[in-house]
């Protein structure tokens, strides 16, 4: 979430107006980043640090702000940052980068690339995932973090599928915790 909030405050730099005051039709249409930005992420799930979209919920709501591709936006990952988090925490993360990987590799929005880097992704993040969760100060961690991170640049053309847009309904309703939901859905969409 705080990552997003830096996005939409990077793009709406200088113009500021309440989100609440915010035409929601509008924020589907990329902004432009006005200030750089450098996102480092303290858990590793489906790789905001390198999406160009924002989720944004009003009054119980999921909508999605847009931005332009630009080199204002970096990232630095630096995995031992998720080690002071809880083995829970990591867990529910590594659960949403999963799902995330295995959606945006077969959404129907991806092309021939993010489809390759997807499934490059959750090859990384199943290799490091164990240790990631444990916290366990590997390669194999190190391996899982850039996967989490390259699934979510994917995902700049393979967007999520229903099943993790469904997610967001238990995780805001339910209070239950995103990567949990995730798993769910994406299992019961599995089955199917």
């Amino acid at each position: 979430m705080a990552m997003d909030y830096t996005k939409i405050g990077s793009a709406c730099a200088g113009n500021w107006t309440a989100l609440e005051s915010q035409e929601t039709s509008h924020w589907g249409k990329p902004r432009d980043f006005q200030v750089p930005i450098i996102l480092t992420p303290t858990l590793f799930g489906s790789g905001a640090e390198s999406t160009t979209h924002a989720v944004i919920y009003r009054d119980g709501v999921k909508y999605s702000m847009s931005f332009g591709a630009t080199e204002k936006m970096m990232k630095v990952l630096i995995p031992e940052l998720s080690e002071s988090a809880e083995p829970k925490a990591r867990l529910y993360a590594a659960l949403d980068a999963v799902s995330q990987g295995v959606e945006t590799s077969w959404a129907k929005s991806a092309t021939v690339s993010s489809q390759a880097m997807a499934l490059q992704g959750l090859r990384d993040v199943v290799i490091g995932f164990d240790d990631y969760v444990e916290g366990r100060a590997t390669g194999d961690r190190d391996l899982y973090v850039s996967g989490a991170s390259r699934i979510g640049e994917s995902m700049n053309d393979g967007k999520t599928t229903a099943p993790h847009a469904l997610s967001y309904f238990l995780t805001t309703h339910l209070k239950m915790a995103h990567g949990h939901a995730c798993l769910l859905y994406t299992s019961d969409a599995a089955d199917e």
